[in-house]
């Protein structure tokens, strides 16, 4: 061991926390901690294993640790109190979160955007995200950002509420960060999971000035969603064009698409994708792309192309599997 060299002990448990080393790091946190009372880690080591906590899911732990928080005089510290908001946030302990929130003196965008992250997560609280998002809005202690955006809007999608979203996109023009890559995207995938994709979605699409491989997968998919796979695919084949790559989101989003089409079409299309697919080491690899692959095939009645990629596949899941299976099943009753 290292005998008592404490800070030598709290880079190692943060270094452990950063490689996402997380029952190590705990194991060594709680060691040092039952072993030598001389121990007292700082701020930084603090969250750092409050954020293995959050990783590990251990709430327990974590609330053992707002305990020791406290005695050891941290309870003032913003770092370890947005460790241990973000720690209750993750575990789903949102009685907790809003408790210590309501606690804190000094709340700025990061304190609020993980106590909404913690009730969208949850999946059963989104009033409870509009609520939030309109006290942060109002109360006028922190601006909301391009991550506040992102958090809220998804929840305007889940809710159907096209007019809160345009509330939302309405405070994003005001605040000038429209063309922001991160709302940009936010914004399009809520428009077209509300059913307003040729208009109002491609809009915010085109307005953005740095569009990534997220903003292109998410107007694929909303177009498709709708309906509009020939605009789908014809999005697909522009992105290809230029200089964002597709990955296996785009793929999995495309590959459907061309399973509308008149089958001969679509297989012309899918051969297509099939051969850029080839084009990629990381493509050809990943076991969602050959999985839609293999949908695709079968979908179009190509099962002997689905089971000559499904054997030389190197890795194969559940999906994979269940795919084979079911095609398997109706040749023998077909």
């Amino acid at each position: 061991m290292l005998g008592r060299d404490f800070k030598t002990w709290g880079s190692i448990i943060l270094n452990l926390c950063l490689d996402a080393r997380h029952s190590e790091a705990l194991s060594l946190f709680h060691h040092c901690l039952k072993g030598y009372e001389a121990f007292k880690p700082d701020h930084g080591v603090l969250a750092a294993i409050l954020k293995s906590c959050s990783a590990l899911l251990a709430p327990k732990l974590g609330r053992t640790l707002h305990s020791y928080v406290v005695k050891q005089g941290h309870a003032s510290c913003q770092v370890t109190n947005k460790g241990l908001l973000n720690m209750y946030a993750k575990c789903g302990m949102l009685d907790d979160c809003l408790k210590l929130f309501d606690q804190l003196s000094h709340r700025d965008p990061v304190v609020w955007n993980i106590v909404l992250s913690g009730f969208s997560g949850s999946y059963k609280c989104d009033a409870d995200v509009m609520r939030v998002f309109r006290m942060m809005h109002s109360s006028g202690e922190a601006m909301p950002n391009s991550v506040t955006i992102a958090t809220v809007l998804p929840v305007c999608a889940r809710l159907g509420d096209l007019d809160a979203g345009k509330c939302v996109h309405g405070y994003v023009i005001k605040s000038g960060f429209e063309q922001d890559t991160l709302g940009g995207n936010a914004l399009v995938s809520m428009y077209a999971k509300c059913g307003v994709v040729s208009c109002d979605a491609y809009a915010v699409f085109d307005s953005i000035v740095h569009k990534d491989v997220v903003s292109w997968n998410a107007m694929i998919a909303g177009l498709a969603e709708n309906g509009l796979v020939e605009d789908a695919f014809l999005l697909f084949s522009s992105m290809v064009k230029g200089p964002t790559r597709p990955n296996y989101a785009t793929i999995a989003n495309i590959l459907p698409v061309c399973a509308l089409f008149d089958k001969s079409v679509a297989y012309c299309y899918g051969r297509q994708i099939h051969s850029y697919v080839l084009q990629w080491p990381e493509l050809l690899a990943n076991v969602s792309v050959n999985n839609a692959l293999i949908s695709f095939y079968l979908k179009v009645g190509l099962m002997r192309e689905a089971e000559a990629l499904f054997w030389t596949m190197d890795a194969r899941d559940l999906v994979s599997w269940n795919a084979i299976i079911a095609d398997i099943h109706q040749m023998v009753n077909g």
